[in-house]
């Protein structure tokens, strides 16, 4: 692979990644609009937050996947420095909030969830 043109498939998923991070975190936000820092969960749990949650790891996987292989049969150094600049918003970008995520870091985001909410 000699040309730049490649750079354009991880590129348009990096722009995905970002439109996918944007939608969940507004969905989040919407449903915690209350929020005061005590635990408390202001509207019900939305489907579509775990949805996103999976497409955004998708994605971000793929992208990655799509990158390093492009990388590997990258011809010319200028592809290969193109990749980089790629990878490392895609991994601070979403790898990071996926992270946070997928480790418990939005402990409210599943269905049924116990809120110790204390309305006093």
């Amino acid at each position: 692979m000699k040309s730049l043109r490649w750079s354009a498939v991880p590129g348009a998923l990096a722009v995905v990644i970002a439109i996918l991070l944007a939608l969940r975190i507004d969905t989040v936000m919407r449903r915690s609009k209350g929020w005061q820092g005590n635990g408390c969960i202001v509207g019900p749990y939305d489907p579509s937050e775990r949805t996103y949650l999976w497409l955004l790891t998708l994605s971000a996987g793929i992208t990655l996947l799509v990158t390093a292989l492009i990388a590997l049969a990258a011809k010319t150094a200028q592809l290969r420095v193109a990749m980089a600049i790629i990878a490392v918003p895609v991994l601070l970008m979403s790898t990071g909030y996926l992270m946070f995520v997928w480790t418990g870091g939005e402990s409210t985001n599943r269905p049924n969830v116990i809120s110790e909410c204390s309305f006093g």
